[in-house]
């Protein structure tokens, strides 16, 4: 991803710091835009429920959000995602089982 900046950002680096946590079965970080057409990133994270179940059901948003949010303040300034998407279902998948990307609409 080249932001508007110029500054590079690979996905899969930074997915490999937010999926290294045990909460975390999957996640897809990409570019979207807002509605005045800044850029954003996006990170979609398909949480592990096995590991979810200890934290009582009205928290493991909040609980979610927070980790996220901590592993974040850990990147690079321009690698840190603007927007968590806490998915409860599964990517679509190639058939190698890797998360389908789709090309986003760039403004």
């Amino acid at each position: 991803i080249v932001l508007p900046n110029g500054e590079n950002v690979s996905p899969a680096e930074v997915e490999a710091h937010f999926s290294a946590h045990s909460a975390v079965q999957d996640c897809e970080l990409y570019e979207d835009r807002t509605e005045t057409g800044a850029a954003v990133l996006v990170l979609e994270i398909l949480p592990r429920m096995t590991e979810l179940s200890a934290v009582p059901e009205p928290e493991r948003a909040k609980y979610l959000t927070d980790e996220m949010a901590r592993i974040n303040a850990e990147l690079l300034p321009h690698e840190r995602y603007n927007r968590l998407v806490i998915r409860r279902s599964d990517f679509e998948r190639t058939p190698s089982m890797k998360i389908k990307r789709h090309s986003r609409p760039q403004a």
